[in-house]
């Protein structure tokens, strides 16, 4: 495996909400950590097919009140040491409410790859053994899946 994502939605307002913010996103980092997909990524995305994390992934959902108050930023770090790049997204779930779940799937899949490609473009030299163009047509073949099922 080359990358770990993991997520954190903060309380919406009401438990449906909550729960369709929830699964649509848990939905996304499955599928985006799945193993099967990742060794198939792997082959054609790094020369060097060692098991060593690139990438760390956190996508988290808050509402404004939350973001504002606490001055509170999407981030990315690159870590030397591990060759790694810390990549923390936040995201307004107001932007989410009002929509099916389908579409949030497909809202949030688009806002998480075009940070990732914004990012991962500026990192491209320094993520050794990393093939930034070929992972994100595959991350973008991968959520588009996400969004068809």
């Amino acid at each position: 495996m080359f990358l770990i994502i993991t997520y954190d939605v903060r309380w919406g307002g009401t438990k449906s909400l909550n729960d369709k913010l929830v699964h649509s996103v848990a939905c996304i980092c499955d599928c985006i950590q799945n193993y099967e997909w990742q060794q198939l990524v792997n082959n054609t995305v790094r020369k060097n097919s060692e098991n060593q994390i690139v990438l760390a992934i956190v996508v988290r959902l808050f509402n404004t009140e939350m973001i504002t108050t606490n001055n509170i930023k999407s981030y990315y770090k690159y870590d030397r040491k591990k060759n790694r790049l810390n990549i923390d997204i936040i995201l307004n779930l107001e932007r989410y409410i009002y929509l099916s779940e389908k579409e949030t799937v497909e809202n949030i899949s688009k806002d998480i790859y075009d940070y990732l490609s914004i990012i991962l473009k500026k990192y491209s030299s320094r993520l050794v053994d990393f093939n930034v163009p070929i992972f994100l047509s595959a991350l973008n073949e991968q959520l588009k899946r996400i969004s068809h099922n």
